[in-house]
């Protein structure tokens, strides 16, 4: 009997390290077009067979309804707005943040979220680089079977698109 806890404890201890592995190793990601705007969303196959589900919502402006700049969509407006960032693994984990982006910058990221349906979030931390170009999301996940999972949102400026990346 006690040969079979120890086989059943070393695959558990097998599994937690490669589900571990797994999630640390792959790093995909989603392009989002700024010119084109409103909702992009897109999916990424991991390598476990596993999709990780990306969005990206431009966020209107609240500009006054008898202004003449709100019935026009300038260059200028496009590259000057808001996005709320979303990412999704079923099952697992579901996180969002918005950036405001201005002159191709981000200027702003704010509002992190992170939530697991199948174990808590004990850690998350919002971060903008110093470059203004990228910000990102990281948060930990202690499942409560299949222990601790790590997760990172990565959002970059590169010309024109929002790349978005799954670490």
């Amino acid at each position: 009997m006690k040969k079979y806890f120890v086989v059943l404890v070393w695959m558990l201890g097998i599994g937690i390290y490669s589900i571990s592995y797994s999630s640390a190793e792959a790093a995909e990601n989603f392009t989002y077009d700024l010119e084109k705007g409103g909702a992009q969303s897109g999916s990424i196959e991991m390598p476990d067979g596993e999709n990780i589900i990306l969005t990206v919502e431009e966020i209107p402006d609240r500009l006054p309804q008898n202004s003449i700049k709100s019935s026009f969509r300038t260059f200028e407006n496009i590259q000057n707005k808001s996005y709320l960032i979303k990412g999704s693994q079923a099952l697992i984990w579901n996180a969002s943040f918005k950036i405001k982006v201005h002159n191709k910058l981000i200027t702003k990221a704010t509002e992190p979220k992170a939530s697991s349906p199948t174990g808590r979030v004990y850690y998350s931390k919002l971060k903008l680089f110093n470059t203004k170009k990228k910000a990102s999301l990281f948060f930990k996940i202690d499942q409560w079977i299949g222990g601790v999972r790590a997760v990172q949102l990565v959002s970059t400026i590169q010309g024109s698109q929002l790349v978005i990346t799954h670490n």
